[in-house]
């Protein structure tokens, strides 16, 4: 019995062992894709694993087998040597099919886990990828809208700079035509100036003329 202890301590110690390596591999692959791998990943399981070893009544199925064949003393028990060698065959295999039994249940056991563990990776993976397409689609849209707002403040500050524009060719404009004015009057009044100042330089000469 000692060895077949061993011998279930051994294979779970085998599947313990590939478990952790498959968990290991997936996990090392994630991150070189990904970088990280968020730490909360498994927070959110999908499903629970519970695991039920069937304990068959081996010793009792043994200790009735036996005792179906044996000679009674008031101080000892005599089985048959053939009897008790076919009852220990019995006893060995069903001690092994309940060792293959139990390898079966723990291999299914652990694949089921390793299962949801990948289904809990590509359900974050696909998270992950539907918050960096948000994320995306955000960024895009923001950028459209400040493209979209500096084209509207370009076009009213090109609006202004055009009304500047206008508002100081009407002006310089007004300032030609009152220069023009203003040029045109000192004329007038000089060329008045220059006639008045002839005739009465006429008038003068005309009555030093008389009384000379």
């Amino acid at each position: 019995m000692k060895q077949l202890e061993l011998l279930e301590m051994h294979m779970i110690g085998e599947i313990e062992k590939k478990v952790s390596k498959e968990l290991t591999l997936v996990l090392a692959e994630r991150s070189r894709e990904e970088g990280t791998i968020p730490t909360d990943l498994w927070k959110k399981p999908i499903m629970k694993e519970s695991f039920t070893i069937a304990k068959p009544h081996i010793a009792e199925e043994f200790s009735k087998a036996l005792f179906e064949d044996f000679t009674e003393t008031p101080s000892t028990y005599t089985f048959n040597k053939g009897h008790f060698d076919k009852s220990i065959l019995k006893l060995e295999s069903a001690a092994m099919a309940r060792e293959r039994s139990n390898y079966d249940n723990y291999s299914m056991y652990y694949e089921n886990l390793l299962r949801v563990q990948l289904q809990l990776l590509y359900q974050r993976e696909q998270e992950n990828k539907s918050l960096n397409d948000q994320l995306q689609d955000a960024a895009n849209n923001l950028d459209v809208e400040v493209q979209c707002q500096l084209a509207d403040k370009s076009h009213d500050l090109l609006m202004e700079i055009t009304a500047l524009r206008a508002h100081i060719a009407e002006m310089r404009g007004t300032l030609m035509n009152q220069e023009q004015e203003i040029r045109e009057k000192v004329r007038e009044e000089y060329d008045n100036l220059v006639h008045n100042l002839y005739t009465a330089t006429f008038e003068l000469k005309s009555k030093f003329e008389m009384y000379s």
